[in-house]
């Protein structure tokens, strides 16, 4: 007991302080310009994403997605209809890591492999990452 509160005693000693030190940065490049006080730091307020599912309208101005398994195909500008990820459910692909960029629907998008690409109905148009 005599050791955990030796332990615990500083940190509720000097661990609630109300400094606002600067944070430095780990990147050596331009350290002058890295450096941010704490009070420059702000909460970033989180707000629910509306989804959809299979066939309903996605994108738009108030950014709707589709549910897991699903893509916002764009058909008007910004908006679109929920599709199907997957095209050929049957194909079953290795995990091998060998990158290709495919484009579908005339979105250009990273696969994990060839296989990957053809079973989402991707077009690739280069091996390794997308340009």
């Amino acid at each position: 007991m005599k050791k955990v509160f030796t332990l615990i005693f500083p940190l509720i000693l000097f661990g609630c302080s109300n400094n606002t030190a600067p944070i430095e940065s780990q990147n050596t490049q331009n350290n002058s310009q890295d450096q941010v006080g704490l009070s420059e730091v702000k909460a970033v307020k989180q707000v629910p994403i509306k989804t959809v599912g299979l066939g309903k309208t996605c994108g738009g101005s108030e950014n709707i997605g589709c549910k897991t398994g699903l893509i916002c195909q764009l058909t008007q500008g910004v908006e679109g209809i929920c599709i199907e990820a997957v095209v050929q459910k049957n194909l079953t692909c290795s995990k091998e890591r060998k990158p290709v960029c495919g484009e579908r629907h005339g979105i250009k998008n990273g696969y994990l492999n060839e296989c990957e690409a053809i079973r989402h109905g991707a077009t690739i148009i280069n091996q390794g990452l997308c340009k």
